[in-house]
């Protein structure tokens, strides 16, 4: 059972949304225009729900991301990318050598077709 909460370690305004395998992070700042996040890669499944439970114990919404940064492309970080830029509108930023695979362009190594297909963005 993941976690949404943020661990005392970690610097002020960093929240982390964790599961067995992968950890996913919400890096959220006060700007002019309100609050606003940046999601530090999507996560595994069930980390849509995660990310649910933490906007809303921080009163922020999906829309209140305003961009997704993946460390790099593999299924265990960018599992939930479609669905999250769905949700937010806000841009991706990931590694040039994963934008094929990003796109659903690219073969994926051992990853299911389910797992690729939740990955394409666009």
């Amino acid at each position: 059972m993941g976690s949404s909460k943020s661990t005392p370690d970690l610097p002020e305004g960093l929240h982390e949304i964790r599961s067995p395998w992968v950890r996913s992070f919400l890096l959220v700042e006060q700007s002019s225009i309100g609050r606003q996040g940046i999601v530090i890669d999507t996560g595994l499944f069930g980390h849509t729900a995660r990310m649910d439970r933490l906007l809303g114990c921080l009163d922020m919404a999906w829309s209140d991301i305003a961009a997704i940064l993946l460390t790099h492309g593999h299924l265990d970080h960018a599992a939930n990318l479609a669905e999250w830029k769905h949700r937010t509108g806000a841009p991706i930023y990931a590694h040039p050598a994963d934008t094929a695979r990003l796109r659903g362009r690219a073969a994926n190594p051992g990853w299911s077709r389910v797992g690729a297909r939740s990955m394409a963005a666009d």
